[in-house]
């Protein structure tokens, strides 16, 4: 197991949180959501994490094959120095469905930093989901 490090100063640990994320960006990465999918009966749920975003902030695009699901997050703008472990301020993810879906029945909902979509099963076309 790999010892946590432990930095003396908040200065060092902004600067090691700091580094990382330049270094993510210099690669173009493009941070993902945790999700999580549920096969029901009738319908797929897909859940996603996305603390600190706005519901207006949020876009939800399907098909009846693929949910790409993306948010963007303003730069903090306050008194005072603020460190977030998540740099990031776009993330965005693409899931290939199980089985076809109709997004024009989609439901969408966002609350307390997790997204949840239930896409009932059957063939649709793409269509963009309000939340």
């Amino acid at each position: 197991m790999t010892p946590v490090p432990h930095y003396a100063t908040w200065g060092e640990h902004r600067r090691a949180i700091s580094q990382t994320a330049e270094e993510a960006r210099a690669q173009h990465a493009v941070p993902r959501p945790l999700i999580e999918i549920i096969n029901e009966p009738e319908s797929i749920t897909v859940s996603a994490q996305l603390p600190g975003f706005e519901n207006d902030n949020i876009q939800i695009l399907s098909t009846d094959t693929l949910l790409t699901i993306s948010a963007t997050r303003d730069e903090y703008e306050g008194e005072g120095e603020t460190l977030h472990s998540e740099w990031h301020s776009n993330v965005e993810r693409t899931i290939p469905l199980p089985v076809p879906t109709n997004p024009d029945k989609a439901e969408a909902t966002y609350e307390s930093g997790i997204l949840k979509i239930t896409l009932p099963k059957e063939e649709g076309q793409q269509v963009t989901i309000p939340i």
